[in-house]
């Protein structure tokens, strides 16, 4: 689970404007976890991290949460966007 959070939580630092807010809530009937992190926006340009890696070193957390979570998705709003997934508790 931590590395699905980490995930979702870089891509808004290097990628989104803030604020940014995590919510985890866990769903004891499916033995569950909801990870959510909304972020203010598309950012004008990449993050610090991002900006100085070369091509081959990043653009892989959202397979690596694919590979992870039961399920994940993205559902964008008028003051930026939240991306979400579900983790086996």
């Amino acid at each position: 689970m931590l590395l699905v959070v980490s995930e979702l939580v870089t891509n808004a630092i290097e990628h989104a404007l803030p604020p940014l807010r995590l919510h985890l809530a866990v769903d004891e009937g499916n033995h569950a976890v909801r990870v959510e992190v909304t972020d203010g926006g598309p950012a004008g340009r990449e993050g610090a991290w991002a900006a100085s890696c070369e091509p081959d070193e990043h653009g892989r957390g959202m397979k690596i949460v694919d590979r992870i979570a039961l399920a994940h998705g993205v559902r964008v709003h008028s003051n930026g966007s939240l991306r979400w997934a579900v983790l086996s508790a």
